[in-house]
């Protein structure tokens, strides 16, 4: 079963949002790509006020939220200078969902155990022995992994950074930021490689959409053929005739 990733890169920009959604295939997003695309599934897991409130407030979107920010409130931007608190709580919003996450990233154990890993925190060392670094993109990885999906593909996944090329949504960064979020990426890299066996071990597959990309670890795939491919392998019943019966009549 297919889904497709939405991270926020910038060449998130040049996608034709409205072949994705023909292709019937599986979205989600992450933090304020849903600013860009309505996605089906959506997870953060930074403080929920830093996320859109139309995108929380819209029950189309299912939500997956990390426990610990249940009671989190949520806010609105009417203008452009204005924030209002809601009194709205995150784990209050529609079609919102609890997870358990952790900060201990063990690329052997990834899929398998309970809680959801987003990376490690502090000075700790992981796994692969490497300190801090965490992102949303392995929570949604695990999620989408625990919901059944099998083969994912990843739009606006740059990996990369600089003054002119942030995020595909408006969003400030100084010189400090664009530095942390590469060094970040440098040490994604490196976890996601490690996970590539396991992946591997449990039927995972990831493909990368962006030619261009600075993640090389998955394999890169066309967004036309993956629409293509994806869409033809689609099993429709052929009517609804015989359904109820005990059983089928030959």
């Amino acid at each position: 079963t297919p889904a497709f990733l939405v991270l926020g890169g910038p060449s998130l920009n040049q996608i034709n949002f409205d072949q994705v959604v023909d292709s019937e295939i599986l979205t989600m997003g992450v933090n304020n790509t849903w600013g860009v695309f309505t996605p089906d599934l959506w997870t953060c897991v930074d403080p929920p006020k830093k996320f859109l409130y139309s995108g929380w407030m819209n029950p189309q979107i299912m939500k997956f939220i990390p426990r610990r920010l249940k009671q989190h409130p949520l806010r609105w931007k009417p203008t452009e200078n204005d924030w209002i608190e809601t009194g709205i709580k995150a784990g209050y919003a529609p079609n919102t969902y609890l997870f358990d996450r952790n900060t201990n990233f063990n690329h052997q154990g990834f899929l398998t155990e309970d809680t959801v890993n987003w990376g490690q925190t502090g000075k700790k060392k992981c796994s692969i022995g490497i300190h801090s670094a965490r992102s949303v993109m392995f929570a949604a990885l695990k999620i989408l992994y625990i919901l059944g999906i099998r083969r994912v593909y990843l739009l606006g996944c740059d990996f990369q950074m600089s003054d002119s090329k942030k995020y595909a949504f408006d969003q400030h960064r100084g010189a400090g930021a664009i530095k942390g979020n590469n060094r970040s990426y440098g040490i994604m890299k490196q976890r996601l490689e490690a996970l590539k066996p396991h992946f591997e071990e449990y039927d995972f597959s990831v493909y990368n959409c962006n030619p261009a990309s600075g993640l090389k670890v998955f394999p890169h795939k066309d967004l036309d053929e993956v629409l293509h491919v994806e869409t033809v392998q689609k099993k429709k019943d052929y009517d609804t005739k015989g359904w109820y019966e005990a059983e089928p009549e030959n």
